[in-house]
Parts: C-alpha cells; sequence; structure tokens
C-alpha cells in the first residue's frame, strides 16, 4: 500500500469517525495523512510515543489515536 496510504484513510473516514480505531501509518512523508487525522481528532504519537505537533517535521512512521482517549489515558499515567 506504500504510497496510496491517504486513500486508504480517506475511504475508511466513517469506519474512522465512527470507532476510533487505533492506527498505525507510514507517512512516506505527506503532512495531509496527518492533517487528515487530525480533522478527525486523533492525537498523533511518533514511534517513541512523543506527541507529534503540527509544527514538527514528518515522522515517518506514526501511531494514531483518538484525541479523547489518549486524553483520559494520559491523566492517569501522567506524573
Amino acid at each position: 500500500m506504500d504510497g496510496i496510504e491517504l486513500d486508504i484513510l480517506n475511504g475508511a473516514k466513517k469506519v474512522l469517525e465512527k470507532y476510533k480505531p487505533i492506527l498505525i501509518v507510514e507517512t512516506n512523508d505527506d503532512s495531509r495523512i496527518l492533517e487528515f487525522l487530525w480533522s478527525l481528532d486523533y492525537t498523533i504519537l511518533n514511534m517513541k510515543l512523543k506527541k507529534v505537533k503540527k509544527d514538527e517535521n514528518i515522522p515517518h512512521n506514526i501511531f494514531a489515536v483518538d484525541e479523547t482517549a489518549y486524553n483520559n489515558v494520559y491523566e492517569i499515567i501522567a506524573p
């Protein structure tokens, strides 16, 4: 699926909106993938599980987690 990640995500948009699955995505340095996931209220994490901010370089691989779920877990595990 190399190079068509955004097409696949767009095709799964209704599933992503309804079920908010955790995703692992190869970005191929395509900022549109991150923008798409942010528009669906996903938190983007790099492979070291650090939150990716909009002004940072695009990681080659990412985790995408529903923002509400991320915030709820983070409140539990954060010192």
